[in-house]
């Protein structure tokens, strides 16, 4: 029995280390050094900001975490959904140095630190829809800076006079951000207008022109 219970050993201590005769017994192993960098290292508020990170642990709960450079709380974060290496965006809403921290699921220690981001103020208004085509009933991401307090957002057929508008949306008191807005089914050109308020509704910006087709 002993020689039996030595043998069967043996063969598992073997399997392990010299593989089967007829392929490798798949053990994965992540051996990179944990790695995060941010880039571009100079940003208006509410511009994306790539981070880019290798050598995670690939847990599901694996994230990532924004902070001011002077600050230990956590302003944003994003889970990694099991991913050792790939990229995520981030979005500051206020002027301010930042840096990201990558984490394994349950840890308070960062795995590594990226490099710190300059995230300036933005002191014009302005509005970009992006894609600038899209199908009938597509939707369009705009992106908007240099709001107010009360500003609205409001979509517009491009000929469409500033009080008939096709759909408006508060920005929420923030001055810049995005939103996610759906088109209409019927092809055309439109575009999208920032005011002060929704009263008398002084124009701060307007977008690219939307075509859809």
């Amino acid at each position: 029995m002993a020689e039996s219970r030595s043998i069967l050993l043996f063969m598992l201590v073997f399997i392990l280390f010299a593989g089967p005769a007829n392929g490798d017994i798949p053990l994965h192993f992540n051996i990179s050094d944990p790695l995060i960098s941010a880039s571009p290292s100079s940003v208006s508020v509410c511009e994306e900001i790539t981070i880019s990170f290798q050598g995670a642990r690939g847990g599901d709960k694996d994230w990532i975490g924004m902070y001011r450079s002077d600050s230990s709380d956590v302003i944003s974060s994003q889970g990694l959904a099991g991913r050792e290496n790939g990229t995520v965006t981030f979005t500051a809403e206020e002027a301010g140095s930042y840096t990201f921290k990558l984490f394994a699921a349950g840890e308070s220690a960062p795995l590594a630190e990226s490099n710190s981001v300059q995230v300036k103020a933005n002191s014009g208004h302005k509005m970009v829809a992006e894609p600038s085509q899209v199908a009938p009933g597509g939707t369009v991401t705009v992106t908007y800076w240099g709001a107010g307090p009360a500003s609205v957002i409001g979509m517009y057929g491009i000929t469409s006079p500033d009080k008939f508008d096709s759909g408006k949306k508060s920005t929420g008191g923030k001055s810049c951000g995005s939103m996610v807005w759906q088109l209409p089914s019927e092809p055309g050109q439109y575009d999208f207008r920032l005011f002060g308020d929704d009263v008398n509704r002084p124009i701060l910006a307007y977008s690219n022109v939307v075509t859809v087709a």
